[in-house]
């Protein structure tokens, strides 16, 4: 008897566990790369934040926005996250922090300094101490 009420307690473990991946498959995605809230210059994002960061959060915050800049540095944030700093011109000064899913650690070998790229991710914040926009869920869509 107890092998019976094993084997049913697991049956109802399995169905659990596919009700739930089905409940998560017929969610809305949140695919980002098909909403882009605004695309804009990452000087221009950036010097909404220095200007007014209460303002420039309430305009941009959890926006998505693609920004277009040269790679000042490639590797794990402070938080040991993957991430790309860009910058307006080649060598100038870091304006925004791009971080990337942590499985995207890999595609990380694939961007060096110097660089030109086209992002596209979610404004969070706005890290004054380094004078950057912090954006999450980074993508990398186009290397110029």
């Amino acid at each position: 008897m107890s092998i019976k009420i094993k084997n049913f307690t697991l049956q109802i473990a399995l169905l659990a566990i596919s009700c739930l991946g089905l409940a998560f498959s017929m969610a809305p995605k949140n695919d980002i790369t098909n909403k882009n809230d605004k695309t804009m210059s990452l000087k221009e994002l950036h010097n909404a934040f220095v200007k007014d960061e209460s303002t420039a959060l309430k305009k941009y915050g959890e926006k998505i926005v693609e920004i277009q800049g040269y790679v000042t540095y490639v590797g794990p944030d402070i938080y040991g996250l993957p991430s790309i700093e860009l910058s307006d011109k080649k060598a100038g000064k870091t304006l925004a922090l791009c971080v990337l899913p942590t499985l995207d650690y890999l595609k990380l070998r694939k961007y060096s300094k110097g660089e030109e790229l086209l992002i596209q991710g979610k404004v969070r914040a706005f890290w004054e101490k380094g004078s950057q926009v912090v954006i999450k869920e980074s993508k990398v869509l186009e290397k110029k």
